[in-house]
């Protein structure tokens, strides 16, 4: 299977939660990627998983409702992560456009 078809395949954030009614595949594929107790507190139960890293979170150590959620959620570090590599994309891409004369 390629990546995409893996990813597309992977359940949701709001389906992902320990402790809820989980699919054997879904299971399966959170099982294997993302931790069994709270990042935050470090208790157990219902948890949401971040698509990025192995964290999980209760949805109130989040201080959110699970059900609001979107579909692909990352944690706090992945998110600012992913937005300091958009903006070292965007970065780069300004300067190639300065060197070359072209507009960005």
């Amino acid at each position: 299977a390629t990546a995409a078809a893996a990813a597309a395949a992977r359940p949701t954030a709001s389906q992902r939660l320990h402790g809820g009614a989980l699919t054997d595949a879904s299971r399966k594929s959170r099982d294997s990627q993302n931790r069994d107790y709270c990042d935050e507190c470090g208790g157990g139960g219902r948890l949401v998983c971040c698509d990025g890293c192995p964290a999980a979170y209760h949805p109130k150590c989040l201080r959110a409702n699970a059900k609001d959620l979107p579909d692909t959620w990352f944690c706090k570090p992945c998110a600012l992560a992913n937005a300091l590599a958009d903006v070292t994309a965007l970065s780069a891409k300004f300067f190639e456009a300065i060197a070359g004369g072209g507009a960005a």
